[in-house]
C-alpha cells in the first residue's frame, strides 16, 4: 500500500503558499503605484523585497538573502531588477520563487514579481 505522505507534503506547501500570499496571480499590464518600500513580511521564513528610493534592492526569499539595484523608466513602466545576487544556502521547504525575479509590476499595494519571460512568479503586499 502506498503512503499518502507525498500528497500531504505537496498540499501543505500549496496551503502555506496561499496563506502567505505567494501564489502567482496575473499581473496587470502596467504599473500603478510607488515601488519604493518593503513588500512582504520581514521574517525568518517569509519572502520580502525592499526597494529603496536610491535604487537599492534587498530582500530575502525566506531563506537566502538577495541584493542588487532597480530602476523604472516612468510610473507606468515595469520595475527592472539589475545585478541581482543571492546567497545559496539550502533551506528545506522554502519556495525560492523570488530567485526567478527579473522585473515587477506595482498594482497599488501589491507588487507582482515577473520572470525573464514576463510571467508572474509571485506577489507580495506592501508592508
Amino acid at each position: 500500500m502506498r503512503s499518502p505522505r507525498p500528497l500531504v507534503v505537496v498540499l501543505s506547501i500549496v496551503v502555506a503558499a496561499v496563506l502567505t500570499g505567494c501564489m502567482p496571480s496575473t499581473a496587470p499590464a502596467s504599473s500603478s503605484g510607488d515601488p519604493v518600500g518593503t513588500w512582504g513580511s520581514v521574517g525568518d521564513r517569509t519572502p520580502y523585497l525592499t526597494l529603496e528610493a536610491d535604487g537599492v534592492l534587498s530582500g530575502k526569499d525566506g531563506c537566502n538573502g538577495l541584493g542588487g539595484t532597480w530602476s523604472q523608466e516612468d510610473a507606468s513602466a515595469p520595475v527592472e531588477f539589475h545585478d541581482v545576487f543571492m546567497t545559496l544556502m539550502y533551506c528545506d521547504g522554502v519556495d525560492q520563487w523570488l530567485n526567478a525575479g527579473q522585473s515587477a509590476i506595482v498594482d497599488g499595494d501589491t507588487i507582482f514579481v515577473l520572470d525573464e519571460g514576463g510571467k508572474t512568479v509571485g506577489s507580495l503586499d506592501r508592508q
